[in-house]
């Protein structure tokens, strides 16, 4: 989580989705009162949505870049029901 998580969480997601993206993203973290604990759900969200992909090349340098460079790969309206599904366990 080094490697990608802290610049998702110190730039709240800002350098992976566009700005529309991006505005949607923080209105749900804004209404939540527990705002950073559900952005660590998202970030999970964001993993399990390349999982796949990522256990399919099994090598860390892919994984990482992967991961660093996300770049809206699966659409945020898909990632936020996620987010949300795993918040609620």
């Amino acid at each position: 989580p080094t490697f990608y998580g802290f610049r998702w969480i110190t730039l709240l997601m800002t350098q992976e989705f566009d700005l529309p993206d991006v505005l949607r993203l923080w209105d749900s973290l804004f209404a939540d009162p527990c705002r950073f604990d559900f952005l660590i759900y998202f970030c999970a969200a964001v993993v399990l949505s390349i999982r796949d992909d990522l256990l399919a090349h099994n090598d860390f340098a892919y994984c990482v870049k992967a991961l660093q460079r996300f770049d809206g790969r699966v659409p945020l309206h898909a990632l936020l029901p996620l987010a949300m599904k795993l918040y609620a366990e």
